[in-house]
């Protein structure tokens, strides 16, 4: 069962948001830090039957600090939650995000993460499909320099039939900097039906720039349909010499480059901004 009232919780920042049945609701929540601090936040999320909430979480700042990210959320039966995360803190910043989703029967989840900021950024999600023909999506973006490091963990656990999720990730790295992908899919033995996709790509700007990419498919049930891929490349040379022959400089021609490679992912969120 999944609980009707968010639990208390005692931290150094702390929100809850309970949208009930019925309801729609559209959320800011917005964490700008500039004292070189350490913060942890809590954030505790139910969504209703019937009810539907747009969230929009925003992180900023500026010095050394580290930023400690809790998030649980449960999704009742035909609840519906978008989520936008734009990360953009500070180049010194550590910044540590865990969530766990549950969903009830005919549930959507989808978000969009954005991420520029921080020095090193690690999201790390757990999502549980336990009600039939839930569905879920995971989009994230990861616009790196110089040394930063982000890394991404999602597994999903399909628990019950006629379910789907999705993972699609685009990375695009310069300097030293490094990204990671870790996608995991668990089909449990009661998952028939089950639909799953997975796709990372990576763009690598620079020669020292790295990409690691780890997709698992764990599958017990004999009626699914699921795969994965990856691509790491650089930008193609003939559509960036196209783009310079037609008088377009080269900095700008990169840039077209980059935006078509990531506009995809904005579906679905078209309001989000880099």
């Amino acid at each position: 069962m999944l609980p009707k009232t968010p639990t208390p919780l005692t931290s150094d920042e702390s929100a809850f948001i309970h949208v009930k049945a019925g309801e729609s609701l559209k959320e800011n929540l917005a964490f700008i830090r500039n004292d070189s601090k350490d913060h942890s936040i809590h954030l505790n999320i139910i969504v209703e039957e019937e009810a539907t909430l747009e969230l929009i979480e925003t992180y900023g700042g500026n010095g050394s600090y580290t930023t400690n990210v809790e998030m649980d959320i449960f999704l009742h039966r035909n609840a519906v939650l978008k989520h936008l995360k734009n990360q953009n803190e500070s180049q010194e910043c550590v910044h540590n995000n865990i969530v766990s989703i549950h969903q009830d029967k005919s549930s959507s989840y989808s978000s969009l993460l954005i991420n520029k900021g921080s020095k090193n950024s690690h999201y790390n999600v757990r999502s549980i499909l336990q009600g039939e023909f839930s569905t879920c999506t995971f989009k994230g973006i990861n616009i790196l320099k110089e040394k930063q490091k982000a890394k991404a963990t999602i597994a999903i656990e399909h628990q019950v039939p006629n379910c789907e999720s999705f993972q699609f990730y685009r990375s695009v790295l310069d300097d030293w900097s490094v990204g990671s992908f870790e996608g995991r899919v668990h089909v449990f033995k009661e998952g028939q039906k089950t639909f799953a996709r997975q796709m990372s790509n990576a763009l690598l700007l620079s020669p020292t720039a790295t990409m690691f990419t780890r997709p698992e498919l764990e599958i017990y049930a004999d009626d699914v349909e699921c795969n994965h891929g990856a691509t790491t490349g650089q930008l193609d040379q003939e559509q960036l010499f196209y783009l310079r022959s037609r008088g377009i400089p080269e900095n700008v021609a990169k840039n077209l480059l980059i935006e078509a490679f990531i506009s995809e992912m904005f579906e679905g969120f078209e309001d989000a901004k880099l």
